[in-house]
């Protein structure tokens, strides 16, 4: 892949590691965009470099990982943050702020279901990404999140339907909200079927 890249962007320096990049003066800042398995460790080592960072989402792997990550940043007094694009695109934005404005009331469940092809096969790797539910439907929960408040329950049920894969496939949960309101969500990067979004 780094041969690809360096190929099609020629004026682009490409390093061997993300050792070597990060011993590099000039650099300010780091977006971590590799996948959810690594995100610990290349931001972690990023800190250390005293090298602010955007990470992809979800932030790691596991609860421990994120934990690691905050202590990092605040050990090296040095920024991070999780690339939770959907807070930032307009588009989301304007949704939610109607949502809640009250003018078609107060939103009391939100609804969504997507089945379909997941986006290629790392994130099917159990060591490496985490399926359906968290390198994909986190832009959901996130965005009900940043708009419901703080979640105070969840209740999640992920199955494997394909054999052939190492993480789960296909996962619901239940998220109730300290506000009183509710989200219901499916993923599933194994059954075929459409979106489905709506707001009660």
């Amino acid at each position: 892949m780094r041969a690809r890249f360096a190929e099609a962007f020629p004026d682009t320096k490409v390093y061997d590691s993300p050792a070597s990049l990060l011993a590099q003066p000039d650099i300010d800042a780091v977006v971590i965009a590799v996948p959810t398995g690594l995100h610990q460790p290349v931001a972690s080592a990023a800190l250390a470099a005293r090298k602010p960072v955007l990470v992809e989402k979800p932030m790691a792997r596991t609860v421990d990982e994120c934990h690691r990550l905050i202590e990092d940043s605040e050990k090296y007094n040095t920024l991070l943050m999780v690339a939770h694009c959907r807070r930032f695109d307009p588009h989301w934005k304007a949704w939610g702020e109607y949502a809640t404005s009250g003018k078609l009331g107060t939103p009391i469940l939100w609804r969504h279901a997507m089945a379909g092809f997941g986006p290629g096969s790392w994130y099917m790797d159990h060591e490496l990404g985490g399926g359906p539910m968290m390198d994909g439907a986190v832009h959901n929960y996130d965005f009900a999140n940043w708009i419901f408040g703080e979640p105070e329950s969840v209740l999640s049920s992920a199955i494997k339907m394909d054999s052939d894969v190492s993480a789960v496939d296909t996962c619901s949960a239940v998220i109730r909200y300290k506000a009183g309101h509710q989200m219901l969500v499916s993923w599933s990067w194994a059954a075929r079927g459409n979106n489905l979004h709506d707001v009660i």
